[in-house]
């Protein structure tokens, strides 16, 4: 079950974010999604799940136990570059824009950075 649900948006970028408890309940998300699958030895900390259609982008799975200020961005990067369909070097300002942006209000509704 979700500590959090929430979702963030900027530049037309829809993201549905959820916050669990531990890594250990995102990396069992993680198998239990569509695409998702055991890994030996790997525990997935935190993940983006594209959403096929609907009104976001997807949504991103956090952990209140993991490192926040690495996964945030980590998984937001890879949410923009879903949606954005890729990023050419003359976009990157923009890109680099919207993902901190959308990294500040995650953090925000997360409490984690005030």
């Amino acid at each position: 079950m979700a500590s959090k649900t929430f979702t963030v948006s900027h530049g037309g970028i829809r993201l549905r974010v959820r916050v669990l408890e531990t890594i250990k309940d995102v990396h069992r998300a993680y198998q239990a999604s569509p695409g998702g699958r055991a890994r030996t030895g790997n525990i997935i900390p935190a993940f983006f799940l594209e959403t096929r259609s609907g009104k976001h982008v997807g949504t991103i799975f956090l952990p209140m136990d993991g490192r926040l200020q690495e996964l945030v961005p980590h998984e937001v990067s890879h949410a923009v570059i879903h949606a954005q369909g890729g990023v050419l070097p003359r976009d990157d300002e923009a890109y680099c824009t919207t993902v901190g942006i959308l990294c500040s209000r995650i953090f925000r509704r997360i409490g984690a950075v005030a």
